[in-house]
């Protein structure tokens, strides 16, 4: 726990703490040194924390009871050596391949890897090592602090204040790296190798995948391949005193954060050095003779960035606030002092992350990102009353304005809320509430750029579709051969639920045309107090939000449109144009087109890109009742308290 989220205020002396400890095995080293102080003269006080902490990084090898696969206790467990280097081959006797030319050879060594046999999954003769010990528990961790809090009397009534803190640390993890070595295709761009021994004897057959694991020590000094980096900074400045019978502070605050990020990933380029040339091409596959001598053999730093790079990520958000706000008592009635509160601020805020620009270019093996960059100002004003209409009666009040000066069309809207507690003995408290609602878009829905990931999801439409030909043998609308082709994996175990698990891409970005959220809420209920050791609570609410912001996920988009493609929903609505709109699929061929105009290949039919995105859904509304009872009882080993919740929802709706 940071030392400056608990500083006292008001030290007037100094203090040095430094600790040093490892664990019973001689690990997990800890350090750390505080400077802890302050000091007072006349009107002006000044307080300060320092503080550096280092926390070495702590490995499943460091610890004896899960250093190997072997220490799983579960009986039906696969105790056995990983597949750490594989190239995996179809219609083979065993998938694995070049294990036994290549894994720690004579000519070809490796420190770590080990040839063995897996009969489990046909998966044969194999390369590897007991990843087990790799297994990062908690990383590496260096940070240092800095807090500061000063406060000067003008005079009795009014003081300036001062206080921030800055944070700078730095994590280190492991990347423990897959390298891919496959087409760029997402769906893995299966190849022709010549050379391996098929099943009717002869040679030539279709690889599907090649993978590795990449240690951390195979390129890096300290065995730690991730670097998180960043950097916290916030100030806040003001005055605060009294004027009259009124409470006043008017403040600047200023809140800055900053990352950094880097790792190892496997490149599209290293990739092509891999594989080599391609030598034509059998049944639509290209043909390959990767360098497998490479492939098995142990890294160094200079031959991890011949087929990878350091991929980067970088960001900022930050704040301006301007704050003021006054408290007190307006005027007297005959039940007690009518109080007020009034409150404006002003911020200005932005937020930036930003990719490697090889990311979003798709130079990295199966990796994409997003980038996210805008600007907004905000203005909000409010006030708030407590009335005491009589001593058993009181009523709340308050209005809020709140204004957006940004990209979008939201601009501002008033809010407000009423209410009142009605107590009419003293063991029982009815109150009740309504109130409205308005806020703008996040950051992120409106300023996030061009964002890209890789998923997959049930295609219930080309299942549906394979169902279809299992029963009649064609389907209108689909050439038979490739419809064949790509149901070789469906799931027609439940015909009426058919399942065909597709890979494609996502793609999102903000949109600048949403509107705000708007809505309202109706609160009603008692607290009624048994005894001083018991209490019960009923509360009966009702909310309703408006364009209420959603994101669209992929799977969501690919229901929606088996609904529209069912009649479930109407298929000429804008809701079935839109999503029609959000799902590319391969032609017959198993051709397409990515984002960057490259082409692509998969099965035919299957979506290769999903667009999803934010939008306003038309209405959400929530209700129901809250019961509670809580209390207290007193024994001879002391007082327990407890607590029991009920909820009961009563009504929840949602429409698109």
């Amino acid at each position: 726990m940071w030392l400056i989220s608990s500083l006292k205020k008001g030290i007037d002396s100094h203090y040095v703490d430094a600790y040093y400890g490892q664990d019973t095995y001689g690990t997990g080293a800890k350090k750390g040194l505080t400077f802890v102080g302050g000091f007072q003269q006349d009107e002006f006080t000044f307080d300060y924390a320092l503080e550096y902490k280092h926390t070495d990084p702590l490995l499943s090898g460091d610890r004896p009871y899960h250093d190997s696969v072997w220490d799983n206790p579960d009986p039906k467990a696969h105790h056995e050596t990983n597949r750490s280097i594989t190239v995996w081959a179809d219609n083979t006797e065993y998938k694995n391949q070049y294990s036994a030319q290549y894994c720690n050879s004579e000519q070809n060594p490796h420190p770590r890897a080990v040839q063995h046999f897996i009969q489990r999954n046909n998966y044969g003769a194999s390369c590897g090592w007991d990843e087990t010990s790799d297994k990062l528990l908690r990383n590496q961790s260096e940070a240092f602090s800095v807090y500061i809090n000063s406060e000067y009397h003008l005079n009795d009534q009014h003081s300036l204040f001062a206080n921030g803190f800055y944070i700078d640390q730095e994590k280190k993890g492991r990347r423990n790296t897959f390298f891919w070595g496959h087409h760029e295709s997402i769906h893995g761009g299966t190849f022709w190798d010549p050379d391996i021994e098929n099943k009717e004897g002869t040679l030539g057959a279709p690889v599907k995948y090649m993978w590795r694991v990449v240690a951390d020590e195979e390129y890096t000094e300290d065995g730690l391949g991730r670097t998180y980096n960043d950097k916290s900074l916030s100030f806040n400045v003001g005055i605060k005193g009294e004027i009259g019978d009124y409470y006043y502070s008017v403040g600047y605050s200023r809140a800055n954060y900053d990352f950094n990020e880097r790792y190892l990933h496997h490149t599209n380029e290293g990739n092509r050095l891999l594989k080599g040339e391609q030598y034509g091409e059998v049944n639509g596959m290209p043909v390959y003779r990767p360098n497998y001598e490479m492939w098995f053999a142990p890294l160094t730093p200079d031959t991890a960035m011949q087929i990878a790079d350091w991929a980067t990520y970088d960001g900022n958000s930050f704040n301006n606030t301007f704050t003021a706000d006054i408290t007190g008592d307006l005027f007297e009635l005959p039940a007690g002092s009518v109080s007020f509160a009034a409150y404006v601020e002003a911020m200005n805020e932005g937020t930036r992350a930003t990719p490697d620009p090889r990311i979003l270019n798709k130079e990295f093996v199966g990796l994409t990102g997003v980038i996210t960059e805008g600007e907004r100002d905000r203005y909000a004003a409010a006030m708030e009353f407590l009335i005491p209409v009589t001593e058993q009666f009181d009523v709340e009040a308050a209005v809020r304005y709140d204004h957006y000066d940004d990209i979008t069309d939201v601009g501002g809207a008033p809010t407000y809320q009423l209410g009142f507690t009605y107590t009419p003995v003293e063991s029982l408290v009815l109150r009740s509430a309504y109130s409205t609602t308005f806020r703008g878009p996040s950051m992120s829905s409106v300023y996030q750029g061009f964002s890209g990931n890789f998923g997959s999801g049930n295609d219930r439409i080309t299942a549906d579709a394979c169902a279809v030909l299992a029963a009649q043998g064609e389907v209108s609308g689909y050439a038979t051969d490739a419809l064949t082709a790509t149901c070789e994996n469906v799931d027609l175990s439940n015909p009426q639920l058919a399942s065909l698990q597709a890979s494609f891409e996502t793609v999102s970005a903000g949109d600048p045309t949403l509107k705000e959220e708007t809505g309202h809420s109706f609160t009603a209920g008692f607290v009624y107090e048994y005894s001083e050791n018991l209490s019960f609570n009923v509360d009966f609410y009702d909310i309703v939000i408006k364009d209420k912001i959603k994101v669209l996920s992929a799977g969501s988009i690919l229901h929606t449109m088996w609904e529209c493609n069912e009649g479930i929903q109407d298929p000429n609505s804008q809701l079935c144009k839109n999503t029609a709109a959000r799902i590319q699929r391969y032609d017959e061929n198993g051709q397409g087109t990515d984002r960057l105009g490259n082409p692509i290949s998969g099965d035919a039919y299957t979506p290769f890109s999903v667009r999803q995105g934010y939008i306003n859904a038309s209405e959400t509304q929530d209700g129901g009742i809250d019961l509670g009872v809580r209390g207290l009882f007193d024994t001879d080993f002391g007082t327990f308290r407890y607590k029991f919740e009920y909820n009961k929802v009563l009504k929840k709706k949602r429409a698109y």
